[in-house]
């Protein structure tokens, strides 16, 4: 009965260990997918920077045209572009907004679950501490002063007492 409860002891361990590897392998995929959206954010800006130079340089023509001989065609066509161009700019602007509130979420999130399991792991490693090896048979009749407790069993009591 007692090497029974020890091996079910033993495969809840397991289990346990299991279900933790599990833990661990979605937290991973969690950094990847977190890593993924910095990147986003970042061609996202890089995008922005783009098109903040291409609408100056528009606007410098723009200004030149008005200046000069520019034909009205031409300048409402600029300023249209103009407007998509904004328009554009403030579109990638609240989706970096939303992936910075994302990563934050993603970010507490990986610090929660790294806590779970800091603390799960701590927990299994008082469960496994506390398994000591019960295998012992008892004295013979004839042999009262000694133990027939095997060495490494006595070991670990010894251990356990300081």
């Amino acid at each position: 009965m007692c090497i029974r409860d020890r091996y079910m002891g033993a495969q809840d361990k397991e289990d346990d260990l299991t279900h933790l590897r599990e833990r661990c392998n979605k937290f991973e995929e969690e950094n990847v997918k977190l890593r993924m959206v910095n990147k986003v954010q970042t061609d996202d800006k890089n995008a922005m920077e783009e098109l903040k130079k291409e609408n100056y340089l528009l606007q410098v023509k723009l200004d030149a045209k008005e200046d000069g001989k520019a034909a009205s065609k031409t300048e409402e066509a600029l300023r249209k572009e103009i407007e998509s161009l904004d328009s554009l700019i403030k579109g990638y602007q609240k989706e970096n907004e939303k992936m910075a509130e994302e990563i934050k979420r993603l970010k507490l999130q990986i610090k929660e679950t790294e806590n779970l399991m800091y603390k799960e792991s701590l927990r299994m490693q008082q469960q496994q501490d506390n398994i000591v090896c019960l295998l012992y048979t008892s004295p013979s009749p004839r042999d009262r002063t000694r133990s027939r407790m095997p060495s490494s069993a006595c070991k670990k009591k010894k251990k356990k007492k300081k």
